[in-house]
């Protein structure tokens, strides 16, 4: 384990998996577009949580959840408050994301308990993601 973990802050937040515009528009495109990994492998997270991790916007960031973990680049958004992060719906919010229907039969995307830290790790493309589901 390397010494850079000890550094890094790990702050705990509800996340909310949305829709955006932005990655509505990038699926007529492809998933496996530049423009869709651009618009959907994000994490939008408030000023505040970005001072208190000590990054700025485009920095990678590590969310995890207790139904997995995935890397995504975190953008400052006005749209969210401090302890409060939006992942936009797909393969990348499906990483963190329970598996199981709840009582009304539907996915559970809103309210998830998380961790969002720093991390040297890159974004995975749709495609590695893709990659990982045939394998299993």
């Amino acid at each position: 384990m390397s010494f850079y973990k000890f550094l890094v802050p790990k702050l705990e937040v509800k996340i909310s998996i949305i829709r955006t515009y932005e990655q509505e528009v990038s699926e007529f495109l492809g998933k496996d577009s530049e423009e869709h990994f651009k618009s959907s492998s994000i994490c939008l997270i408030s000023e505040e949580d970005l001072n208190e991790l000590g990054i700025k916007s485009s920095t990678n960031v590590k969310v995890s959840t207790k139904w997995g973990s995935v890397i995504l680049t975190a953008v400052k958004s006005s749209y969210t408050i401090k302890g409060i992060i939006f992942i936009p719906i797909g393969i990348w919010a499906n990483q963190i994301t329970p598996a199981e229907f709840e009582e009304e039969g539907h996915i559970k995307y809103k309210n998830l308990t998380g961790y969002v830290e720093t991390t040297e790790d890159k974004v995975k493309s749709y495609q590695e993601i893709k990659e990982k589901f045939v394998e299993n």
